[in-house]
């Protein structure tokens, strides 16, 4: 039986290293934000969710999170949603009298100290640079920041699984997307080589050659043998072996003829910039995959991604249809 994503896969509040982060990223502009509502008079109203206003001040503060520099003078109405958003995910931790514990803020803290190797004096300090004292700080993360990952890990990630049937699924549906080596062909040639200016002539006596040569490959001379008696290049000593290949890797006169050879096959006189080529396909090599065992993790992610997206926005799309929203 597969275990849920919230026995297995769930992730606890301390492991969300951005959690803190953001929130004290908000708090750099918080009292000057403050100030400019004070300041202006009474905070002009631009949304309402249930009944409870959303002020312009509150709509600059979550900007932060997405400090877009062309919007930061009007309402953005895609910001504005995800703040309403915001704010519906509050709502409804509250009607379900959801609540984050004093000992919660402070394990939080301590782990994000912690990471970022911050003592408790550094830290406060901090807070304290951003216009509140570490007992504000608290009560706004704990209504706030620790309520919405709560709640949002409660309502989506852990409805959210992944079995090793999906991830097998996966795999097979999207083989492309683990190729580890891609298909090549073990390549000979035969090869003429064409002097830098060549005369009228020698461009007739090569093309002559070349056909002479092709005549005797078709009636079933060895390529080996014809390697040996006319080949040019230095592949001459490797029966005409001149490597592997993928697709792409050759000009695109050789590239096209080779891959469109069977296995065993020789192409007739191919003319390129540095002479006349007859290649053969000696021998494909099949492409390789990144085995499933090796790809599983990333698979996983990927699955689980897509899947708390989805199960986020239903659970948004719910809450909006259960909800009164007036956008001023």
């Amino acid at each position: 039986m597969p275990s849920r994503h919230d026995q297995s896969e769930h992730r606890s509040l301390s492991s969300r290293p951005g959690l803190l982060f953001f929130s004290l990223v908000v708090l750099c502009c918080f009292a000057c934000l403050k100030g400019v509502s004070n300041a202006a008079g009474e905070d002009r109203i631009i949304a309402e969710v249930n009944g409870e206003a959303v002020t312009d001040a509150e709509y600059r503060l979550f900007l932060l999170k997405d400090p877009t520099p062309d919007v930061r003078n009007t309402v953005d109405e895609k910001i504005l949603t995800r703040l309403i958003e915001e704010r519906l995910i509050l709502h409804e931790a509250k009607k379900r009298r959801m609540t984050v514990s004093d000992n919660d803020v402070e394990q939080s803290i301590r782990d994000f100290q912690q990471r970022n190797s911050l003592s408790p004096q550094a830290f406060e300090k901090t807070i304290n640079d951003k216009g509140m004292d570490l007992s504000q700080y608290k009560k706004w993360l704990k209504d706030n920041i620790i309520v919405i990952a709560r709640i949002t890990d409660s309502e989506v990630d852990s409805k959210v699984m992944v079995t090793e049937k999906d991830i097998s699924d996966y795999y097979n549906q999207n083989r492309r997307l683990f190729v580890k080596d891609p298909e090549k062909i073990l390549t000979g040639a035969i090869i003429m080589i064409m002097s830098e200016n060549p005369s009228p002539d020698e461009i007739t006596m090569m093309k002559l050659k070349s056909l002479r040569i092709y005549n005797e490959l078709k009636k079933g001379t060895s390529f080996d043998a014809m390697v040996e008696l006319y080949s040019e290049d230095p592949s001459k000593g490797k029966n005409g072996i001149i490597g592997e290949f993928r697709r792409g890797e050759l000009v695109p006169e050789l590239d096209k003829k080779l891959f469109g050879l069977r296995e065993g096959e020789i192409s007739e006189p191919i003319w390129v910039k540095e002479g006349i080529f007859i290649l053969k396909h000696v021998r494909s090599l099949k492409e390789t995959y990144v085995p499933v065992r090796d790809a599983r993790e990333h698979i996983k992610a990927t699955l689980l991604k897509e899947r708390r997206e989805t199960r986020y926005r239903t659970w948004i799309k719910s809450l909006w249809e259960r909800s009164k929203i007036i956008i001023y």
